[in-house]
């Protein structure tokens, strides 16, 4: 499960390969509560920040891409997952920059704790055409290593937020804790890069 605590193993089937949890978009609210969409929340992070050089004519849009999470690996009191951007769209677009990340549970789309930090790294545009991916690196600290300063707080998914757009896909993710503290950020997001 990807979690907060350090584990490193992951959701996957029972023949151990690498989870295939898809994200769904949140851009139109839902009818009723479903367990592969988030409604919007008041305290959604900011949306991806391009750092990029991309036209609105050639970006990818949240409706055409999709969104799993590969296998987890620990090391140092985190887990790392790689996000696999794959455009689901029948157009070549570009995306460039760092996603917008958080934590969300409740069942609700209600956002855990602060919004991902960026790592240091070159945001070099990446050109998918159809089914092909780009990957951002997601580091989440294990929470337990903040002690009392963090107030642990279960979350269900990750809210994402695709570079410069402001419609989000959903993740739901199994055994995720974070800080119900603002003040302790428990994710870094790199990159997209081609993966």
């Amino acid at each position: 499960a990807l979690a907060a605590c350090g584990s490193d193993d992951d959701d996957t089937a029972a023949s151990g390969s690498p989870q295939e949890t898809t994200a769904a978009s949140t851009g139109a609210s839902p009818t009723g509560p479903t367990p592969t969409t988030a409604p919007p929340s008041g305290d959604a992070p900011a949306p991806g920040d391009g750092n990029g050089s991309v036209d609105d004519g050639s970006r990818c849009h949240t409706s055409e891409l999709t969104v799993t999470a590969g296998r987890g690996d620990g090391a140092a009191g985190s887990v790392y997952h790689p996000l696999i951007f794959k455009n689901s769209g029948d157009r070549t677009c570009t995306v460039a920059g760092f996603p917008g990340v958080s934590m969300v549970g409740e069942n609700n789309g209600t956002q855990v704790g602060a919004p991902a930090d960026r790592d240091a790294g070159t945001a070099d545009p990446v050109t998918l055409g159809p089914g092909q991916s780009a990957t951002a690196t997601l580091r989440v600290v294990n929470v337990q290593n903040y002690g009392d300063q963090c107030s642990e707080a279960p979350a269900d998914g990750l809210r994402i937020f695709p570079p410069d757009e402001l419609d989000a896909l959903y993740l739901p993710m199994q055994g995720l804790t974070g800080c119900s503290n603002d003040d302790i950020v428990a994710m870094h997001i790199g990159p997209l890069t081609p993966a």
